[in-house]
């Protein structure tokens, strides 16, 4: 039963570059909290690990669920008071994970871990929908929960932060008007180079036609 729980829920992949180690750390440090609930949803080659690594600490707040139907995925998103997007310390890439982008059209607060000079981490703040710190630091992942935990005011108000930044900046609408935009500037740009070729052409051809009566002009 998930309605006395205070839910931070993991859904997606578990594999090497999703770095979920800090959640079982995070959880371990926060085992006092009895009402706080660690949820991680679906697969991957580390999830046995994963659940070994809990059992092994005999961690009673941490539950582990197969992978949903995608029309169940909002509902554990909606049933959530935190969203966690994890990257491995190895990814040094400026990823974006998606599951951030439907965490924040859910309006659900996010906890990140992650290389903090990639590109999500300056979304979450230029968004103002939750806290991000780096892959390895487990005492400030259990921090920025626990400011969540304690103030619902604030975790209400990152939610609707995200919401907000997902519509104005990454709806369907939003995108086909940027990529719409990209393609006219990109085809102004290659008319415009295709005019200079054709005028510097004719030039090209109008001066070996000079060459051609004025031999000595050129």
């Amino acid at each position: 039963n998930l309605n006395s729980k205070f839910v931070v829920s993991f859904a997606g992949v578990m594999g090497f570059a999703q770095g979920l180690n800090i959640v079982i750390d995070c959880a371990e440090l926060l085992k006092s909290y009895k009402d706080i609930l660690f949820l991680l949803v679906g697969d991957g080659v580390k999830k046995d690990g994963l659940i070994k690594k809990a059992e092994d600490m005999q961690l009673n707040n941490i539950k582990f669920l197969p992978p949903q139907h995608r029309e169940v995925y909002p509902s554990i998103l909606f049933a959530s008071d935190i969203c966690l997007v994890t990257l491995d310390k190895s990814v040094k890439t400026p990823v974006v994970p998606a599951k951030l982008l439907n965490i924040m059209a859910s309006g659900r607060p996010v906890v990140a871990s992650m290389n903090l000079k990639g590109d999500a981490p300056k979304i979450i703040k230029a968004a103002k929908c939750g806290y991000c710190v780096e892959s390895d630091d487990v005492e400030g992942f259990s921090k920025a929960i626990l400011k969540l935990y304690h103030n619902p005011e604030l975790k209400d108000e990152f939610g609707m932060n995200g919401r907000k930044y997902a519509v104005k900046h990454f709806s369907r609408k939003v995108c086909i008007e940027k990529y719409e935009k990209l393609f006219l500037s990109f085809f102004s740009q290659l008319f415009s180079i295709i005019i200079c070729l054709l005028l510097l052409r004719k030039l090209l051809v109008q001066s070996l036609q000079l060459s051609r009566y004025c031999p000595n002009y050129l």
